[in-house]
């Protein structure tokens, strides 16, 4: 048997994945994503979904917010059989067991591959999108910290007052504005610093630790925004890889190098495929 999820969107063209490990489905900002539950932070919007053949095991992580609805009830943790459904942040999660397709015979394989060698896979690949090539290394998005530029204690308790203020309210705004999320991570910098220079080692550490946890949120997002885009292109969705490379784009915004240069080639391929399917 084989074991699927399949995720029905308004909107959106449905996208059947496989199980070939625990799964952790994550929503943020109307973005999905399904990864290694391993891999899931346990703060983001996220269900453990456990394909086994007597049933699918789905699960909110302790210490993680929100709730499935399965027969109309909120759940976090049940048992749904296969062909079964939970609805999770406005979406459908269906999951689906079809039996393995018989093995065709050795010799039908052979001859199969003959046809390709003697001209079949050419055409495959004449037609095939390039995708702008292989993916070059992605860069860091948390860069440089920010320094106080103030050296007295009086100035720089105001500045870092001020900056961490500001932090708070970019913080806010980065589910609107990408770039405000980089922008806070520097604004949060920028207020321990000052704290630090300002004498309040207290103030200072507690900074740190809200923008250390706001660094993790910014990597796993960003992290599960280029696998969007991977899944996007090896399942041929042209318009779900356009949109997520548009994010990309946005987040990566005044940076240069191999990556932001690859994204924006892919981006006019991309254009151009579509504008050629209508």
């Amino acid at each position: 048997m084989r074991y699927y999820l399949e995720i029905h969107a308004a909107g959106r063209t449905p996208e059947r994945l496989e199980f070939s490990s625990r799964l952790a489905f994550v929503t943020r900002d109307g973005a999905n994503v399904a990864l290694p539950a391993r891999d899931c932070p346990s703060e983001l919007h996220s269900l453990e979904i456990d394909a086994t053949p007597a049933g699918v095991h789905v699960q909110v992580p302790q210490g993680a917010p929100g709730a499935f609805a399965l027969n109309g009830e909120p759940q976090r943790g049940a048992i749904v059989p296969w062909g079964g459904e939970v609805f999770w942040e406005n979406q459908r999660l269906a999951f689906i067991q079809v039996a393995k397709a018989k093995e065709r015979s050795p010799v039908v394989m052979l001859g199969l591959v003959g046809i390709l060698l003697c001209g079949g896979f050419a055409v495959a690949n004449k037609t095939k999108p390039d995708r702008a090539g292989s993916e070059p290394e992605p860069p860091q998005l948390v860069v440089a910290v920010t320094t106080c530029v103030a050296s007295d204690s009086e100035v720089a308790l105001r500045r870092a007052q001020l900056a961490e203020r500001a932090a708070l309210a970019q913080r806010e705004q980065s589910a609107f504005i990408a770039a405000d999320g980089l922008a806070a991570l520097s604004s949060f910098s920028e207020a321990e610093a000052c704290y630090r220079v300002a004498g309040q080692g207290e103030e200072a550490t507690r900074v740190a630790a809200v923008a250390a946890e706001w660094r993790e949120h910014l990597n796993a997002d960003y992290a599960a925004t280029r696998l969007r885009l991977q899944l996007a292109l090896s399942q041929r969705r042209d318009a779900d890889a356009l949109r997520v490379v548009t994010a990309l784009q946005r987040l990566l915004n005044g940076r240069s190098g191999p990556y932001v240069d690859w994204l924006a080639t892919l981006r006019v391929e991309l254009e151009g495929l579509l504008r050629r399917q209508g």
